[in-house]
């Protein structure tokens, strides 16, 4: 298999408008920071497929689906993550380097895990936030942060959530399509039960704008600690990463 370097795979990510590139195949509306328009993967009347360009990620708030600029071509036009690279990198004049890493490769394994691992907090990160928006079971979490002067303008910028104690999220993930190995190493799930069960949601992102990990703030005294990180995983090190501060 091809192996494209990390670091050119980011050049073509910082040179390419995830907006343009989506306004080839729908009309996009801009309101607030965001677009939003009919998502092109399922039916709807209604937009609810929203582009931000300044996390350069795409999510549909009807079906799920959701990513970076390489996975919407690869969704749009049936591409492999390769083809994906290799027509922006035209798009945007970017170089392509290849180099060759073997399926059973312990670089290749490991690289396709993380990916997987980003994926699987991406699809943790929606979950929570349309629970807290959505449902009956966000309700009392939700009228805390409005007590707290958040509005629901802030609430979506930041994509904050809700982990229901009545949900479990290893659940959810493997009906994803999420293997066990990578829902354990999300951090997500341990000892039984949901890691921020009962907490309001933070994602905090790395340096390329992916969900790395969350921050949770317990909604109830009884739940402590309070404020709990998530622990060290394949894509989160803590030494590293802030909410909404890299380093």
């Amino acid at each position: 298999m091809l192996k494209i370097p990390e670091s050119t795979i980011k050049q073509i990510q910082e040179n390419v408008d995830i907006v343009a590139i989506v306004s080839q195949k729908l009309l996009l509306k801009k309101s607030g920071k965001n677009y939003y328009g009919l998502c092109p993967f399922h039916e709807e009347k209604t937009p609810s497929f929203t582009v931000s360009p300044e996390k350069q990620l795409f999510y549909c708030f009807g079906c799920g689906k959701g990513g970076n600029v390489f996975q919407f071509l690869m969704e749009t036009e049936k591409l492999t993550f390769v083809e994906a690279v290799r027509k922006l990198s035209k798009y945007c004049d970017v170089r392509l380097t290849e180099s060759i890493l073997t399926p059973n490769s312990k670089s290749f394994k490991k690289t396709f895990e993380k990916e997987k691992v980003y994926e699987a907090l991406e699809c943790a990160m929606h979950y929570y936030h349309n629970i807290l928006l959505d449902g009956l079971l966000g309700k009392e979490a939700l009228a805390y942060l409005f007590q707290r002067g958040l509005t629901v303008a802030t609430i979506k910028e930041f994509c904050l959530g809700y982990a229901p104690f009545d949900l479990d999220i290893s659940i959810f993930l493997q009906n994803k399509g999420f293997s066990t190995d990578v829902i354990k190493k999300t951090g997500l799930f341990s000892k039984g039960h949901d890691t921020f069960a009962g907490r309001i949601i933070f994602p905090i992102y790395d340096r390329d704008g992916k969900v790395c990990g969350f921050g949770g703030r317990a909604l109830s005294d009884d739940i402590k600690p309070k404020y709990l990180n998530s622990k060290g995983t394949l894509v989160f090190e803590k030494s590293n990463i802030l909410f909404n501060y890299c380093v």
